[in-house]
């Protein structure tokens, strides 16, 4: 395979307040700066893979959370000459004594290398010729040359009379390795002319370019084929004399062959003389191809975008399973200990020969996991449905999974149907006043942001840090999300950054202080400024109930509140902690810190358990404002039980006869006014090879649910 190549990606900074040169006048303007002026604040580094085969590919660029900022990368690369490097010191004329000998080994040991390339291609890797090319580069391999003293080697000369009797089958050996480098050079250089054209072609239609703006495509010219007789050789036979699989490119059937007397530096001259004119007609389509590029930016950029896009699918959705589930179980599951099929189908996968982590073209090495590490995520949906078996849907958790293909929500990636030029989108470009397709539009340009919407207005997405958290600490979600959808505004919410151990109901009343503040800054709706549209939570931890007792202070928004989404929120709180560990640290905290928050979280912040905060936020409105509720969680957290992220019936909670039915009473609470197929519920399994103290305790998973950049990305595309 063609060797990868890497590209560093430098983000640089320069403050035009001031100057580097070290003199008291500074630039007026920032376009009076010079490079000096300039400093790197941030790098990436991504590889380029099949660079010889072609390359028409889209990446957004994004550097690290500190210098969040979004770069759109467009590359094509093609194959466009050889170059034959021969032994230097080659004199001209004569192809007798040690010169023939010494010429027809460098062209034998590259002969032997094509060979090699074309009968032992690497295992899990796809030609990029088309399939009729294939086969015939495959054939014209059949014929393995020989070698005299080695794999790649040729005796030295002895004596004249050894001379004369190896320079016939020399010469036999040579015309054979002449022919099979020249079917290599041209097949690759016609495969690379194939596939520009078919792009430009492409490219045409997906403009609806009009006829006279069409690009001129041609076939490519091949040089006839003349075989190449040495010294000792016969010329015999004529075009028909070879079957069709094994006539060299340029043969011409009928006819007689018209054989090529010479010698091998002459040999060497006619090879780089017919690769040549092949390379000169690929030049030309690659400059049709720049040209098109050029003038068609928006238009190619989208092309080429919305195939990363469904290549980005395609990449998550190896490591997701779905499954849709009747309603009935939303609150009480049939399976109660749904982590052990979950766990066992995600070590069957990562064990599995065929799960493979799928690379784009350009590939951001900061991102790039192997398939041992990807988080598998879980995701089940659930369904309006006549009241199933019990033991039928529990065997049924183990058998109806699908993975490879993630459902999306109605109208998620759908193709919008809208007449054509309406300006809509990057699909749909405004016409000029002759009616052809104005590819030179100024209008601004973002793939995701061009896209029709269903709705009017800015998306706001609020995001919620957790308990002695902070808003950084939701900014690698916060790029992640806006990478993908950069037309959304989003607040990361600072209000409760200094107090996160009192009393939850004041943290929310200041959330919903601070959402509202901002709203009226960024979303007043009094044209020409812009309106709400929507508006969604992210919450990690217990951010989650910060929100939901925010909610309630936030009604006047509620016809415009989207999503909910919860990254393990202790919703039902800690009455069933999974981890004694855990349980004794918590009790440490409540007792030394006096923290409110965690009196709250234990629901021991009242005598009686049926009068604590917990209780009483899940009797009052929220979660049915929103139409998609979004809860993510993971039987490795041993930070927030399983059930409670989840806000699900558990099975100790089944046993306890004192305080099973309090739990089962919230459960009703949160999840009776939604309806059903408006929850979301993703399970997702880590792979923690490291075994320390946050792992046995449960803090590694909680914590990955923030940093984890492969999950978020996942989840988000």
């Amino acid at each position: 395979s063609d060797p990868p190549l890497m590209l560093e990606v430098k983000l640089m900074f320069a403050d035009h307040t001031r100057s580097s040169r070290g003199k008291e006048e500074t630039p007026s303007t920032p376009s009076m700066m010079g490079a000096s002026d300039f400093i790197k604040v941030s790098e990436q580094h991504l590889q380029l893979t099949g660079v010889l085969s072609g390359v028409h590919a889209y990446c957004p660029v994004t550097f690290d959370e500190y210098h969040f900022c979004r770069v759109g990368l467009m590359a094509h690369s093609t194959l466009v000459d050889f170059r034959l490097r021969l032994p230097s010191g080659l004199p001209r004329g004569s192809a007798s004594g040690n010169n023939f000998f010494l010429l027809a080994d460098a062209l034998t040991k590259l002969a032997r290398g094509v060979q090699r390339r074309q009968t032992r291609p690497e295992s899990g890797t796809e030609h990029p010729a088309a399939e009729g090319v294939a086969e015939q580069q495959t054939s014209t391999a059949t014929k393995i040359l020989p070698s005299s003293g080695g794999e790649d080697s040729i005796k030295p000369l002895c004596s004249a009379r050894e001379t004369s009797g190896r320079a016939a089958t020399a010469s036999t050996t040579l015309a054979d390795a002449v022919s099979c480098i020249r079917n290599e050079c041209l097949n690759r250089l016609v495969e690379a002319h194939s596939r520009l054209s078919n792009f430009l072609v492409v490219l045409s239609k997906h403009q609806r370019l009009t006829p006279e703006l069409l690009p001129r495509l041609a076939q490519v010219q091949l040089p006839d084929y003349q075989p190449p007789v040495m010294a000792g050789q016969v010329a015999t036979g004529t075009n028909d004399a070879l079957s069709d699989d094994k006539r060299p490119i340029g043969w011409r059937p009928g006819g007689t062959a018209t054989p090529r007397q010479t010698d091998a530096i002459a040999a060497a001259r006619w090879l780089a003389d017919d690769v040549s004119i092949v390379s000169a007609q690929v030049l030309d389509i690659w400059q049709q191809l720049l040209q098109a590029v050029s003038r068609s930016l928006p238009d190619v950029t989208m092309m080429l975008y919305d195939d990363w896009d469904k290549k980005c699918n395609e990449l998550w959705s190896e490591g997701t399973y779905c499954r849709t589930i009747p309603g009935s179980e939303m609150s009480h599951p049939a399976d109660k200990e749904v982590w052990l099929a979950h766990s066992q189908l995600a070590t069957e996968l990562r064990g599995s020969h065929h799960f493979r982590v799928r690379r784009h073209v350009i590939e951001d090495l900061s991102l790039s996991v192997s398939e041992h590490g990807q988080p598998i995520v879980f995701e089940q949906r659930y369904e309006h449905a006549n009241d199933t078996n019990g033991e039928q849907v529990l065997q049924a958790a183990k058998t109806n999974y699908s993975r490879g293909e993630v459902p999306r929500p109605p109208g998620a990636g759908s193709t919008p149907t809208h007449p054509p030029g309406c300006g809509v989108s990057p699909r749909c470009p405004p016409h000029d006043v002759t009616g052809s397709v104005n590819s030179r539009s100024a209008r601004p340009y973002s793939p995701r942001a061009n896209n029709p919407r269903s709705y009017l207005g800015i998306h706001v997405v609020v995001l919620v840090h957790g308990f002695q958290g902070q808003s950084f600490d939701m900014r690698l979600i916060k790029n992640t999300i806006s990478l993908l959808h950069p037309q959304g505004l989003y607040h990361l919410s600072q209000a409760n950054e200094h107090d996160t151990e009192g009393d939850i109901e004041e943290m929310g009343e200041r959330l919903a202080e601070d959402v509202r503040a901002f709203l009226k800054d960024w979303c007043p709706g009094s044209p020409p400024e812009p309106s709400l549209g929507r508006l969604s939570f992210i919450a990690h931890s217990a951010g989650g109930l910060i929100v939901r007792s925010a909610l309630p202070l936030l009604s006047e928004y509620r016809n415009k509140m989207h999503m909910f989404m919860t990254f393990s929120t202790p919703h039902l709180g800690y009455m069933y902690a999974a981890n004694p560990l855990f349980s004794a640290g918590l009790w440490v905290l409540k007792k030394f810190r006096k923290s409110e928050c965690l009196e709250q979280l234990s629901m021991t912040d009242n005598p009686d358990r049926a009068d604590t905060f917990l209780v009483h936020l899940s009797e009052k409105p929220g979660l049915e404002f929103f139409r998609h509720v979004v809860l993510v969680s993971s039987r490795q957290d041993q930070y927030v039980a399983f059930e409670s992220a989840r806000i699900e019936m558990s099975k100790e909670a089944e046993r306890d006869p004192k305080f099973g039915q309090l739990y089962a009473q919230m459960v009703n609470n949160l999840l009776e006014p939604l309806d059903v197929e408006r929850v979301i519920r993703l399970d997702v399994d880590f792979q923690l090879p490291v075994m320390n103290c946050d792992t046995v305790i449960g803090r590694t998973a909680h914590i990955q649910f923030i940093e984890c950049h492969t999950l978020l990305r996942g989840i988000v595309q």
